[in-house]
C-alpha cells in the first residue's frame, strides 16, 4: 500500500481521539455493545443502534454527543471520550442528558415513556479524583438513602485505570492502544485495524481529517479577517504544537503552516515595528536619565541602555544644545 497523506497521523491515534472514535465506532453495533456491556457490566445489553457525533438540538443550545445508541430495551446510551478534565463538568453530563429527555418524548407523550438514559463520560484522567476506576451516580432521596428511580444514570470511567486483570482495565487499555494486533477486544480490534492498516480505511480516516484542517483553516482566515485572531497569533507564535491541538491535536500540515503565516504575517510586521518604536523610545528615556545624572560616559550609557554608541552621543549633543 502506498503511504497516503496523513498515514503517520493516523497511526499515532487512539479510540480516544474523536478522529478515530467517530470512525470505528459510528454504526458499529458490536464495537459500541463491547463498550456499553463491559462498563455496566451487562452481558444481555444488545445494542440496535450507534451513531457518532450526533447533535441535538435545544432552545438556547445544542449538543454534540460522540455516542449516541439504543439497545433492545429502548435504552438510550450516550458514551463521550473526554482527554481534558473540563469537558467532563458534572454539569455537561446534566445536559446531555436532560437533552436526550427533551429529544426522546414525543408531543403529547406522557412523561412515564421517557426511555432510560444512560451517559458514560471516559476520562483520560481521574476526574472525580477519587482514584477509583469508576463512578456511578444516581439520584437518591436524602432523607432515606433510597433510590429516587428516575431511569437516569450517569457514569464516570477513570482512564487511568489499566488493570489487566480487570475486564474494564482491558477496556481503557484497548481505547489507549496504538496497535490492534495487541488488543483485547476483537470486536474494536477489527475497527482499528481497518481504519489504520486498511488501505480503503486509511484514505476514509486520511478524509477526515483533511476536512478537519480546512475547518480550521477557515475558521483561522475569518478570525483574521475580522480582527479576532490574537490569540490564535500567540498561539502560532508560541510553537506548532498550540497549532497541532487546534487541528486535533495532531501535526499540522507543512502547506497550512505557510497559511497562517501569508496570513498573519502583515500583522506580525506592523507588532514588531510598533514593539520596536516603542523600545526605542523607552531606551532613549533612560539614556537621558543616565546623561542628565553625569556619572556614566557615553559608552558605558550604551551598553546599559542597548542604544548604540553613535545614537547616544547624538542623544547627547541634543541635550547640551536645549541647555545652550
Amino acid at each position: 500500500m502506498q503511504k497516503p497523506e496523513y498515514y503517520d497521523e493516523i497511526q499515532s491515534l487512539c479510540l480516544m481521539d474523536d478522529e478515530l472514535m467517530g470512525l470505528c465506532f459510528d454504526g458499529s453495533n458490536e464495537a459500541v455493545e463491547v463498550l456499553v456491556r463491559v462498563i455496566l457490566g451487562r452481558d444481555d445489553i444488545r445494542i440496535i443502534s450507534s451513531k457518532t457525533q450526533v447533535t441535538l438540538k435545544g432552545v438556547m443550545r445544542e449538543v454534540r454527543l460522540d455516542i449516541s445508541a439504543s439497545d433492545s430495551e429502548n435504552r438510550r446510551i450516550n458514551v463521550e471520550f473526554q482527554r481534558e478534565n473540563p469537558g467532563a463538568v458534572p454539569e455537561r453530563a446534566r445536559y446531555n442528558s436532560s437533552m436526550i429527555d427533551v429529544n426522546s418524548l414525543k408531543k403529547g407523550g406522557k412523561f412515564t415513556e421517557l426511555p432510560e438514559v444512560y451517559v458514560i463520560f471516559i476520562t483520560e484522567h481521574d476526574t472525580l479524583g477519587e482514584c477509583l476506576p469508576m463512578y456511578r451516580v444516581d439520584r437518591v432521596v436524602l432523607e432515606t438513602g433510597k433510590p429516587f428511580n428516575d431511569r437516569s444514570h450517569i457514569i464516570y470511567v477513570n482512564g487511568e485505570h489499566r488493570d489487566s486483570d480487570t475486564a474494564l482495565g482491558r477496556l481503557i487499555h484497548d481505547l489507549f492502544c496504538l496497535k490492534s494486533d495487541e488488543m483485547y477486544y476483537p470486536a474494536l480490534a477489527e475497527r482499528v485495524r481497518y481504519f489504520k492498516e486498511n488501505e480503503e480505511g486509511v484514505r476514509k480516516m486520511s478524509r477526515v481529517i483533511d476536512s478537519i484542517i480546512q475547518r480550521k483553516e477557515a475558521d483561522i482566515a475569518k478570525s483574521i479577517e475580522e480582527g479576532r485572531a490574537s490569540p490564535l497569533i500567540q498561539e502560532a507564535l508560541n510553537t506548532r504544537i498550540g497549532i497541532a491541538i487546534e487541528l486535533g491535536r495532531r501535526s499540522a500540515r507543512e502547506d497550512m503552516e505557510a497559511e497562517i503565516e501569508r496570513l498573519m504575517t502583515p500583522k506580525l510586521e506592523k507588532l514588531k515595528k510598533d514593539y520596536d518604536s516603542f523600545l526605542l523610545q523607552q531606551n532613549k528615556f533612560h539614556a537621558s536619565l543616565m546623561l542628565k545624572g553625569g556619572k556614566l560616559t557615553c559608552k558605558e550609557i550604551a551598553e546599559y541602555s542597548g542604544l548604540s554608541l553613535s545614537a547616544v552621543e547624538r542623544l547627547a549633543k541634543d541635550l547640551e544644545d536645549s541647555h545652550a
